[in-house]
């Protein structure tokens, strides 16, 4: 579960309930935006904020306030009352209120009604589809050592032209059953392609050729691609196996659809949440 992995990855001993996952919000922001400053766990007025985004418009300076809560069922109206109270305390110009289970429909109702933004953040699943798609036949990519980041993605089509992918483009299959292409991909090494030497060409078969879910066009994929290099203990592969590559943020509006998507590599924001847990007062910006 998602909670059991923060403590694992992000997680100090002894810190408080949810800290991994506020620095984990905070990272979103900072990926978001570059060129403001993110800080975590920040007082202001006596009052303990989640994340902070500090930057400009024009010439006047702009806050953003973040609350995050890790808990397991829906968020409800009495957060979001709580969050704009403590916006208006502080003199917030805006207010983002960030969970990884959603909100009720009258905590999405208020919400919209005072302006505070809600978003959830979570491990993608194959139902995040990204766009309409486009046929391949194959799929390149290399892993880093150590690790599952995959990188150099690209996919070739049935005519064998190759084009850059993303890892969270999806494969549908024949019967309409879609897949992130980097759980394809992770799947087949965990079972086969982990008996490989590392570093050796491997070519994975996609047949029938599944539509690449990418834009409006929808190419075949028959084949995929990759040189794995994911070092010499099989415990290590198996165990970071289990860690989701894609997590995305999804903004909600008053009636609970998606207003906006976004996708993150997993190992990127935990870069980012390892430096605030560091030095939790300095900028998050690169």
């Amino acid at each position: 579960m998602l909670a059991n992995h923060l403590d694992v990855v992000t997680g100090q001993p002894n810190e408080r309930p949810g800290a991994a996952f506020e620095r984990l919000g905070a990272a979103v922001q900072a990926k978001l935006d570059p060129g403001s400053i993110v800080r975590w766990n920040e007082k202001i007025g006596g009052r303990q904020i989640d994340a902070t985004v500090r930057g400009r418009l024009g010439s006047a300076a702009i806050l953003v306030i973040i609350e995050c809560r890790d808990y397991a069922e829906p968020i409800g109206i009495d957060h979001v009352d709580q969050l704009d109270s403590v916006r208006r305390e502080v003199e917030a110009n805006k207010a983002i209120l960030v969970t990884r289970t959603g909100f009720t429909g009258p905590a999405l109702d208020k919400a919209f009604a005072v302006g505070i933004d809600t978003c959830v953040l979570r491990p993608s699943e194959d139902d995040d589809r990204p766009g309409a798609g486009k046929p391949l036949r194959s799929i390149a990519f290399t892993i880093q050592p150590f690790g599952t980041n995959i990188r150099d993605l690209e996919v070739e089509l049935v005519d064998g032209t190759r084009v850059p992918c993303g890892l969270f483009y999806k494969l549908e299959g024949p019967g309409g059953d879609c897949k992130f292409i980097d759980r394809i991909i992770k799947g087949w090494l965990a079972d086969e392609g982990r008996h490989h030497p590392n570093r050796t060409p491997l070519h994975l078969d996609v047949l029938p050729p599944a539509k690449l879910l990418k834009d409006d066009e929808q190419p075949l994929v028959a084949k995929l691609h990759c040189v794995p290099d994911t070092g010499p203990a099989d415990f290590q592969l198996r165990a970071l196996w289990e860690a989701p590559e894609e997590w995305v943020f999804v903004q909600h509006g008053p009636d609970g659809t998606v207003q906006e998507r976004t996708f993150f590599q997993f190992p990127d924001l935990l870069t980012l949440a390892d430096r605030l847990k560091l030095d939790p007062n300095i900028g998050a910006e690169p």
